[in-house]
């Protein structure tokens, strides 16, 4: 940032592997001139990355708020080492601000990291209580992005109600008169994966810090269904009868049906502690099951220069926000990042005492993944010499990832043996089959438990094409004539056989406007086709036929086969 000449900065890894940060990261800046863009937050799909911000006018050095705005930049290729970005698009600016569904305006958007594969990335934002919105009706609103004709569109979806919430007081250190900023009922961060107890709905998991009973803050974690509208799946608060909870994040397992919620629990006999809760799927919806992990622990009360930073009651801001992520690949596995205070570093009450500590918890544990469940077997398309297999994947991939499928074939119902692996394409092309033969197919998912069961059967039978139907084409040479009142012309038809035509061809003739004085006449009126024939229409006027450009359509008949062409004639 810089006073008049801002810069939203943004990049990406070049490779699976982000720990090169010389070489192996794509790195881009957008300029923003006088508007700062304040507490940007990252997420993804399948398509785009979407940033959400607070915009400032730095004018004067004022920092007015102006409007809440949404970024979209689309995704490299995976593989795309060559730090080429597409035009950095979004949604809002000083004329078009961004609203809520209800009108109010919107603070703080936060897009979700989507877990798994969604061609719609969905962003959430809590009504701010400080607008007079939030407490009097809170509500959570939800957008996504859309691709349509290759560009994103932000769609509202509307606002889902939730319960009262208002923002938190300061939390209380020991051995200090400085509390810690518990912020101001904003989200802070969001994860998207499908819940398979919620029918396979994408469910957006969010949190903030809100007022909780007795002044003390806790951390209120829901999980939003996305759709049109989209719905209040669950909700539940983390506290502490003497303690406060703040600071928190929230995400499921990438399964779905299990989650954790990470936070940090001080008070003013208690230095904060990193703590965690879970639930899996069988746990009530709304709770976390019984019992807090505690990861870590401060040592140090937090003394530095943002405690008291313009007056004596200005809370300490407590360093970076929180985050948690599903292991991509171990279900039930939940990675977090969070926060400790430890001991003065150099000077006390100046240089920041946050330790980070990154660290991943086990919310449920996943059984052992069986074989998968039946594809389902489309339509196939029979051709010549061919048969096209396609198929859906299973609804459930047993637990672990389908790498593979197993086509199986014969010639007689109920007996097919294997014949092929896809290496996981959800299609098939057989080429070697005979014509006339009847084949059955049916397709089983492979993962690393086995192959699984068998997809419903489908038959084709390849063919030949069918013949060419036996035509004719009609040419006319030359295609305009332009003579004098009183004279003739000629025109030569040709008529020549296709796919072995034979038979006789009628040739008439009609023009328009119609004419006075002209006659018109075929020799020979019509042809017998064995390859090719010709016919020669003749044209005769006389002095009372009138001066203009006429369009004469030349028809040849044989039974059902009509063909015909135009020329022109112009006599003057």
């Amino acid at each position: 940032m810089a006073t008049g000449a801002n810069m939203l900065i943004f990049g990406w890894s070049k490779t699976p592997d982000p720990s090169d940060l010389t070489n192996g990261w794509c790195l881009f800046g957008t300029p923003r001139g006088r508007f700062l863009d304040d507490y940007p937050k990252l997420g993804h799909d399948d398509n785009f990355i979407s940033i959400g911000t607070n915009v400032y006018d730095d004018t004067g050095g004022t920092y007015t708020f102006i409007t809440a705005n949404i970024f979209a930049i689309r995704k490299p290729q995976a593989g795309d080492a060559t730090c080429s970005v597409d035009p950095v698009l979004y949604v809002a600016d000083t004329t078009h601000l961004l609203h809520n569904a209800d009108g109010s305006t919107a603070f703080t958007p936060v897009p979700a990291n989507t877990a798994d594969s969604s061609a719609v990335g969905y962003i959430v934002a809590a009504h701010s209580p400080v607008d007079g919105v939030g407490s009097s009706a809170p509500k959570i609103m939800v957008w996504h992005w859309a691709l349509l004709g290759g560009s994103p569109t932000l769609v509202s979806d509307g606002d889902v109600a939730v319960s009262t919430f208002s923002i938190p007081a300061p939390v209380p250190q020991p051995g200090t008169s400085y509390a810690l900023d518990s912020l101001d009922a904003r989200l802070t961060q969001a994860v998207a994966v499908n819940d398979p107890g919620a029918g396979g709905a994408k469910g957006i998991w969010t949190q903030h810090t809100v007022a909780g009973p007795g002044g003390r803050s806790v951390v209120r974690w829901y999980e939003i269904l996305g759709g049109a509208p989209p719905t209040l799946r669950q909700q539940g608060d983390v506290g502490s009868p003497t303690d406060f909870v703040f600071n928190g994040a929230v995400s499921p397992s990438i399964g779905g049906d299990s989650a954790a919620v990470f936070y940090n629990r001080p008070g003013a006999s208690t230095l904060a502690v990193i703590g965690a809760q879970t639930r899996t799927a069988s746990t009530p919806l709304g709770s976390l099951d019984p019992g807090e992990l505690v990861i870590g622990q401060s040592s140090a009360a937090d003394l530095d220069f943002t405690c008291g930073y313009s007056k004596p009651t200005d809370p300490c801001r407590w360093g970076d926000y929180a985050g948690a992520s599903p292991d991509p690949l171990n279900n039930g596995v939940v990675w977090g990042s969070s926060q400790l205070t430890g001991p003065c570093y150099i000077f006390c009450g100046f240089f920041a005492q946050w330790q980070t500590q990154n660290f991943a918890v086990v919310a449920s544990t996943a059984p052992p993944p069986v074989p998968p469940g039946p594809p389902t077997l489309n339509s196939p398309t029979a051709g010549n010499g061919s048969v096209g297999l396609s198929w859906s994947a299973p609804l459930s991939n047993g637990g672990a990832t389908i790498t593979d499928y197993a086509v199986y074939r014969s010639t007689a119902s109920g007996a097919e043996t294997f014949l092929a692996n896809t290496g996981g394409a959800l299609t098939y092309p057989d080429t070697a089959v005979t014509n006339g033969t009847t084949y059955f197919y049916t397709v089983a998912a492979i993962n690393s438990a086995g192959t699984g069961t068998r997809s419903n059967e489908v038959s084709a039978t390849p063919s030949a094409p069918p013949p060419p139907v036996p035509d004719f084409s009609l040419g006319v040479a030359p295609t305009t004539r332009t003579i004098s009142r009183g004279s003739s012309t000629t025109y030569t038809v040709t008529v020549t056989a296709a796919n072995g035509f034979t038979g006789f061809v009628n040739l008439t003739s009609t023009i328009s406007p119609s004419p006075v004085g002209l006659s018109m006449s075929f020799n020979p009126t019509g042809v017998t086709l064995g390859a090719s024939a010709s016919s020669t229409l003749t044209i005769g006027t006389t002095r009372r036929t009138t001066k203009r450009t006429y369009t004469i359509t030349i028809i040849a008949t044989s039974g059902s086969l009509v063909h015909s062409t135009t020329v022109t004639l112009t006599i003057h």
